[in-house]
């Protein structure tokens, strides 16, 4: 079963875990605990000095919802311009608007600043009011491919709607199911929704031990990607 492995990095530390463990590709990012932001231009250099594997780089200026102010705009076109001279391979971004409708003007002026270079648009598709009118937006402005948990907490939940995406998409765009996904349901999901892209961060929980001078500072949760959890993946779709 060939299925291509998506690794979403927030650090590097996990760009490196994710090499060492067998991904494919990486989608670098920033606060992966607010669900994502554009990585800085340093972190994005760095990456691409760690690994050959390809990078797309997340372009989402805030968290929260993806209906966008024109300055915000302007930032995700700065930060374009800025990312496409790191040398990343694709870009990711989405953006809706007030009614849940794919924000067909500005996706598409951000997307002339990203050609040649491919771009996904990501699970603000998820919140999207109709998701087969969204999808045949999406085809129709060239993303790429569609990150997507079929609408639901998990893709392993959404997976019907995700098999309804693929059959509708055929081969105008690629599908990719992300959120949740584990090795212990991932051939599972694969073989129910007809995917052949699998997005994951592979996080394991850790906390920094501050020195005892820091007494009075919280102990910091952090997640870092675990290269075995991504072997394993890659086992179980094997």
């Amino acid at each position: 079963m060939s299925v291509l492995i998506e690794v979403a990095a927030g650090n590097l530390e996990s760009v490196i875990a994710a090499a060492e463990g067998g991904a494919d590709r990486i989608e670098l990012c920033s606060a992966l605990s607010a669900g994502g932001l554009t990585p800085s231009p340093g972190f994005a250099l760095e990456a691409r000095a760690i690994t050959r594997l390809p990078i797309f780089a997340m372009i989402r200026p805030r968290e929260g919802d993806f209906f966008y102010t024109e300055s915000e705009f302007q930032s995700m076109m700065h930060d374009i311009r800025i990312l496409k001279e790191t040398g990343v391979d694709g870009f990711v971004f989405g953006a809706l608007t007030e009614s849940g409708r794919v924000d067909e003007e500005n996706c598409k002026a951000l997307l002339t600043l990203c050609n040649p270079l491919p771009v996904t648009f990501h699970r603000a598709f998820d919140r999207a009011a109709d998701p087969m009118q969204s999808l045949e937006a999406i085809i129709a402005l060239g993303f790429s491919r569609l990150l997507t948990s079929g609408q639901a907490d998990s893709a392993w939940q959404g997976r019907s709607l995700i098999r309804e995406l693929v059959l509708a998409a055929g081969d105008r765009i690629a599908i990719l199911a992300g959120a949740g996904v584990s090795a212990d349901h991932a051939r599972q999901l694969v073989e129910e929704s007809g995917v052949k892209e699998i997005h994951l961060s592979a996080k394991r929980s850790r906390v920094r031990r501050l020195p005892a001078a820091h007494a009075l500072t919280e102990d910091r949760p952090d997640g870092v990607s675990d290269p075995s959890f991504i072997r394993l993946l890659k086992q179980a779709l094997g």
